[in-house]
C-alpha cells in the first residue's frame, strides 16, 4: 500500500526532513521545500527586520529604501508591487538552493532560476545588502534567455505571492518554488506562513502530494512541528467526480480586473450553482487549497508562471484536470490551447491562463467560459 493510501501522518516528535524521507521524495524537492519554508519563517515573522540577516550591511542602504514600495505598472488595470520582504525571500531562496545544489554531488546537471524578481537581482543592494554572488546572478533566466533553456532544469520561483495582501496585513499570501524539467512541471513547494499557524503543500511527479497545517519552525537544522500540529497528510485524489451543487470554487483575484470584464458573466453563472466561490489574492495559495482538498475548482486569469509553477505540479499529480488558455486577442474571445509551449508560454514575459480541478468540473467550467452550456442542461 502507498503512503498517500495509508495517510501517514508526522506528529511533533517527527520533522520535516523525517517524513519526507518517509514518502521517498527527491533530494531536490526536499530542498526547495526546506528553503521555501526557511523564506516564509522570516519574512513572516512579526519581529523581522532586514537588519537581522546576516548579510546585511547598513552602510550600503540608501536612504529610505527599507521603506519604500516599489510599484511597476502593468498593462493589466493594476500594479505589480514589490516590497523588501520579496527581496529577502528571493535573497534566502536563490543563495540556499544554490548552495544546497552544490553539496550535493549526485546532481549532477545543475539548475537555471526563473524568478518573479529576476529583472530586480540588484535592487536588493539598495537596501543594505551585499551583491549577490556573480555565479548565482548568472543562472536567473531573463527573457532573452529563457528560450534557450526552457526544457532545462530549473527552479520557478515567486518569493512572495500576494505581495498586496502582506503589506496590507492580509494573512493570505504564499512563498512558492516549483520545479521544472524538460519544460513540465514535476513538484514543488507552497507555504503559506499565517494562515493557520503554518500551511505547506509539497510533493512531485509520480510521489503524490502532502499538506501539512500548524506550527513549522527551525530547530537547529531541521524544521519540527511544534504546536497547533495537525500533522503531515497526504492529499486525496483530484479525481473524484463531485456535483456542482456541493463544489467550492475560488477565482483568482487577477480574474476580476476591469480589463476582463467578460470573465464576470461566466462566474456568476458557476457561482450559482456551486455550493460557495471565493476569491483567492494569491494564485499558488489557490492552487495549494486545491491539492489539500479546500477547493475543487481553481479559475485563475492571466497568470505568470512563477505564479503558478508549483501548484500545477499537484493538480496533475493528483488527477485533476488543467485546461490552459492564452490572453484575449478580442473582447469575448477566449483562445484553448492545445498544447503548451513552455519556450513561450512560461517565459518571463508571457501570461496564461486556466481552469483546474476535477475533471468533471473544469469541463462544466470550459463550456460555461466558451459559451456552449446550455442552461437548462443541469451542471456535473
Amino acid at each position: 500500500m502507498g503512503i498517500h493510501e495509508t495517510l501517514l501522518y508526522g506528529r511533533s516528535n517527527g520533522d520535516l526532513s523525517s517524513f519526507m524521507d518517509r514518502a521517498n521524495l527527491s533530494m531536490r524537492l526536499k530542498n526547495l521545500t526546506s528553503v521555501a519554508t526557511t523564506a516564509g519563517n522570516v519574512i513572516g515573522n512579526p519581529h523581522y527586520s532586514v537588519s537581522d540577516l546576516p548579510d546585511y550591511d547598513p552602510s550600503l542602504a540608501q536612504s529610505g529604501e527599507t521603506d519604500d514600495v516599489v510599484k511597476d505598472t502593468e498593462d493589466l488595470g493594476h500594479h505589480a508591487i514589490h516590497t523588501p520582504e520579496d527581496f529577502v525571500s528571493q535573497r534566502i531562496i536563490l543563495q540556499r538552493l544554490d548552495k544546497m545544489e552544490g553539496w550535493d554531488s549526485s546532481l549532477k546537471q545543475k539548475s537555471w532560476f526563473l524568478t518573479e524578481e529576476g529583472k530586480y537581482a540588484g535592487k536588493d543592494e539598495q537596501y543594505g545588502f551585499r551583491p549577490l554572488p556573480d555565479d548565482i546572478k548568472s543562472k536567473i533566466l531573463t527573457d532573452g534567455t529563457f528560450p534557450l533553456h526552457a526544457r532545462e532544469p530549473m527552479y520557478v520561483i515567486d518569493p512572495l505571492d500576494g505581495t498586496a495582501q502582506r503589506a496590507a496585513k492580509s494573512h493570505i499570501w504564499s512563498v512558492s518554488i516549483g520545479r521544472m524539467e524538460e519544460g513540465e512541471h514535476v513538484g514543488g513547494a507552497v507555504y503559506c506562513p499565517w494562515v493557520g499557524g503554518g500551511f505547506l503543500v509539497f510533493g512531485e511527479k509520480g510521489r503524490w502530494v502532502y499538506s501539512f497545517e500548524g506550527v513549522l519552525e527551525q530547530v537547529g537544522n531541521e524544521f519540527q512541528c511544534i504546536e497547533h500540529d495537525t500533522g503531515f497528510r497526504a492529499c486525496l485524489s483530484l479525481a473524484e467526480h463531485v456535483n456542482i451543487g456541493d463544489a467550492r470554487v475560488h477565482v483568482g483575484v487577477d480574474t476580476l480586473l476591469p480589463k476582463f470584464s467578460q470573465y464576470v458573466a461566466p462566474i456568476q453563472k458557476i457561482a450559482r450553482r456551486a455550493r460557495v466561490t471565493q476569491t483567492s489574492p494569491s494564485c499558488a495559495y489557490g492552487l495549494a487549497e486545491l491539492a489539500a482538498g479546500k477547493a475543487d475548482l481553481f479559475i485563475a486569469q492571466p497568470q505568470k508562471h512563477w505564479d503558478y509553477a508549483a501548484g500545477m505540479s499537484f493538480v496533475e499529480e493528483l488527477g485533476g484536470k488543467v485546461v490552459w488558455n492564452v490572453r484575449y486577442e478580442r473582447v469575448g474571445d477566449l483562445q484553448l490551447l492545445d498544447n503548451v509551449d513552455p519556450a513561450k508560454h512560461y517565459a518571463p514575459d508571457s501570461r496564461i491562463g486556466f481552469i483546474a480541478g476535477r475533471p468533471n468540473l473544469v469541463d462544466s467550467a470550459v463550456e460555461i467560459f466558451m459559451d456552449k452550456y446550455v442552461p437548462n442542461t443541469p451542471i456535473c
